[in-house]
């Protein structure tokens, strides 16, 4: 491990800035879909507590109750976000700065095993990166940014052998997502990879991974009798592979991986759907979800700038990078301030996204606009022949019936 020196404050608080200010004018945007459904929810407001949250999922006290996931801690959060500012300023507020937190979390976990350079660069560009909006933008993105900064601290204090705080951040991590197992295997591969006179013995990784282990066993065990142990049905419209065979899964794993990478890349597309032949399909390929895959990526892409000898040409390429994505996250924080504008650059960003097509439709009925719902209804229809409420607006469009003012929806 690289001999650490301690950041200045200007460092770090020029990390938070870099964090906060692409979402600044996005505060005042409405809580929309999945936000919506879960924070209008009297239980979450007034009765969950830190026992209570523990006992139930992720959608208790809403339409999606009895659902597979188990998130109490980002439950937990939210209530307590509610109660003490229960307005959506107060929701987006708290957000931007986890965002903020979790940067300077980068910084810590890439200072502990690079360079300070390497680790400025790699965490200024996570704090800017626009393929982590979504995580920021969305109230149910805050379990992203809380398993995140939990599965850092849980890997920094492994790495400093400071196990007891390290297996309690674990914890807290599962708990605020269940996606935080991954800093499992992110731990197995540090240590299978270390030269080989670092490398422990097979003993040595078992004494090691045992606790964790036993970590997780225990948070499954609470998850199944809070949940229940058989999986739910997935709706289809949610996740066409729910009828896929396995190799046909095995190949969409492969494209997801391909596209999350390619995002990394040139985010200049973001969108929260994704279409019938845009594989990966509905919530399998959620933006927020490379949140803390970005953690990795723009460390590598930080550790590539730090190697530049050019100094000034290393500091013109950071700058650059950070601004264009900066402004690219800003410009998507636009696209939230209603639900109108939201639908419609979703659907122009996926235009085979069915639930994209519905929203975005009725947003256009709503306004008056049937002659521009009918396209974007039939275009859904001609994806998915099945898909029984754009057939029923459609019909209400074609015959000038005006689509009602709220509640139905296509939630994410």
């Amino acid at each position: 491990m690289p001999e650490r020196r301690r950041p200045t404050p200007l460092a770090l608080a020029a990390l938070a800035l870099l964090a906060a200010l692409p979402y600044l004018g996005a505060l005042g945007s409405p809580l929309l879909h999945d936000d919506r459904t879960l924070l209008d929810n009297r239980w979450l407001t007034t009765e969950a507590n830190p026992v209570s949250v523990f006992a139930h999922d992720y959608w208790f006290g809403t339409k999606h109750e009895q659902s597979d996931l188990y998130r109490p801690l980002t439950v937990l959060s939210l209530g307590w976000n509610m109660r003490a500012t229960p307005s959506r300023q107060g929701i987006r507020a708290v957000n931007v700065a986890l965002h903020a937190a979790a940067t300077l979390a980068v910084f810590w976990l890439l200072v502990t095993i690079t360079s300070r350079s390497t680790a400025w660069i790699g965490a200024a560009l996570f704090a800017a990166h626009p393929l982590g909006s979504e995580a920021v933008l969305w109230a149910v993105g805050r379990a992203e940014i809380l398993a995140a900064i939990c599965g850092i601290a849980a890997f920094v204090w492994f790495l400093e052998k400071r196990r007891a705080l390290s297996l309690l951040a674990f914890a807290a991590a599962l708990c605020f997502k269940e996606s935080a197992v991954a800093w499992l295997v992110i731990g197995a591969a540090w240590m299978a990879l270390r030269p080989p006179e670092q490398r422990p013995t097979p003993k040595g990784m078992f004494a090691a991974a045992w606790p964790y282990l036993a970590v997780l066993a225990g948070f499954l065990i609470l998850r199944g009798s809070a949940v229940g142990w058989a999986r739910h049905d997935v709706p289809f419209v949610d996740n066409p592979l729910v009828q896929a065979d396995p190799v046909t899964r095995g190949a969409n794993g492969v494209l997801l991986f391909a596209r999350y990478v390619g995002k990394m890349f040139w985010p200049r597309t973001l969108s929260i759907e994704y279409g019938f032949d845009q594989i990966p399909i509905g919530t399998i390929f959620a933006e927020r979800l490379a949140y803390t895959p970005l953690i990795g990526f723009c460390g590598l892409v930080g550790l590539a700038f730090a190697a530049i000898p050019n100094r000034s040409f290393r500091v013109v390429a950071t700058s650059a990078l950070v601004v264009a994505g900066s402004a690219r996250a800003y410009f998507r924080g636009q696209d939230y301030r209603d639900l109108a504008t939201l639908s419609r650059a979703t659907a122009d960003a996926s235009p085979s996204a069915v639930k994209a097509l519905y929203n975005d439709a009725r947003s256009r009925l709503r306004a008056g606009h049937g002659d521009q719902a009918i396209p974007l209804l039939e275009r859904a229809v001609t994806i998915w022949p099945d898909y029984a409420r754009a057939k029923e607006l459609l019909d209400q469009a074609r015959v000038g019936q005006a689509a009602p003012q709220a509640g139905e929806d296509e939630t994410r």
